[in-house]
């Protein structure tokens, strides 16, 4: 749903990696209130109007506390950006296979996917765009990105496999509509640009969907095809 490495450069400083890891159940609470506290406060913020402090305050504990587990905000960021992630895989692969056993046509299944990306990041768009433009590009975080885009593509080559779709090895494809919906998703649904709307971007990109199979969104026999 977020796409791929897209060639960017992977950062490895290990400043911005977890001091130790919560292993008891209260240090482990105490990690749950110190990301929820980053999370609201980096949303209302923004990253460089929060500070470690901040987040202590909100969070009810001491700066301490903060740094055992976190040694800086960047630190902070990369963690919230992989625990999203990591909901992100186990929403989407939910969602996807709820959606294809419901046995709907190809419109309604890429017009579905593409209601669960929006439906997964409503409310959330300013924080979303922070993790991706402010969190450090470490090789745990493409990792996620990877398994995430897999994840979906694996629902995705199930559907088409069921249709008869995408060829005799639909793998590629499947992959390539995984990130077509999940980058378009949230550059185009979410951020419509100036001048159209998140209605008019989500029809666009069914019909390029529908397109790279060669179906129409009045496809007679593919509905057929599904529904009997």
């Amino acid at each position: 749903m977020e796409g791929g490495t897209r060639g960017i450069m992977v950062k490895t400083n290990r400043s911005w990696e977890p001091r130790k890891k919560p292993l008891q159940g209260r240090s482990r609470e105490t990690v749950g209130f110190v990301l929820e506290a980053a999370a609201q406060l980096f949303g209302e913020l923004g990253y460089e109007g929060t500070t470690t402090n901040n987040i202590a305050d909100k969070a009810g504990v001491s700066i301490g506390s903060v740094y055992q587990y976190f040694p800086n905000k960047e630190a902070l960021l990369l963690a919230l950006a992989e625990r999203h992630l990591d909901d992100a895989r186990e929403y989407g692969t939910v969602a996807l296979r709820r959606l294809r056993e419901q046995k709907p046509t190809p419109e309604e299944f890429f017009r579905g996917f593409l209601g669960n990306v929006v439906d997964f990041h409503s409310g959330g768009e300013s924080l979303h765009d922070l993790f991706f433009e402010e969190a450090p590009r470490t090789e745990r975080l493409w990792e996620l990105v990877a398994a995430l885009d897999a994840a979906c593509a694996a629902e995705v080559e199930i559907y088409l496999r069921e249709l008869g779709l995408g060829g005799p090895g639909p793998s590629l494809k499947s992959l390539m509509l995984a990130r077509i919906i999940g980058n378009m998703g949230h550059e185009m649904v979410l951020n419509p640009p100036p001048g159209f709307t998140s209605e008019a971007c989500t029809e666009e990109v069914v019909a390029v969907c529908l397109g790279y199979l060669g179906c129409r969104s009045d496809d007679v026999l593919a509905t057929e095809t599904v529904r009997g």
